[in-house]
């Protein structure tokens, strides 16, 4: 298990996912 390669690409999928959110927020605000 490569304890310390993983959590690299789940925290980039983290903060791409919460951007997505973000944008889809706005683009359903406006």
């Amino acid at each position: 298990m490569d304890c310390i390669i993983m959590p690299v690409p789940l925290l980039l999928n983290l903060k791409w996912m919460m951007l997505g959110q973000n944008v889809a927020g706005i683009i359903l605000i406006t």
